[in-house]
């Protein structure tokens, strides 16, 4: 990736990774696997790092649900 204007040194040139997180969750309804997209990229300039958040989603059967879920469980690896 390639930004422009964002230092007085010109140029700021980094790559974003290939590999996605694997991201599984568990709701009560099986353990699933959920596609892992890229949400945001912050450029955190003074540390010259950037910070990526993914994210998963998993349908559920309705907001009326939620008091009868037993459980949530989440893993990222």
């Amino acid at each position: 990736m390639k930004l422009s204007g964002l230092t007085p040194e010109g140029e700021l040139r980094f790559f974003l990774p290939q590999e996605k997180p694997m991201i599984s969750l568990d709701i009560g309804l099986g353990e699933k696997e959920l596609e892992a997209v890229l949400q945001t990229v912050c450029i955190r300039l003074d540390e010259m790092q950037v910070d990526l958040i993914w994210r998963g989603t998993q349908p559920y059967p309705g907001f009326d649900w939620l008091p009868e879920m037993k459980r949530m469980e989440v893993a990222v690896s």
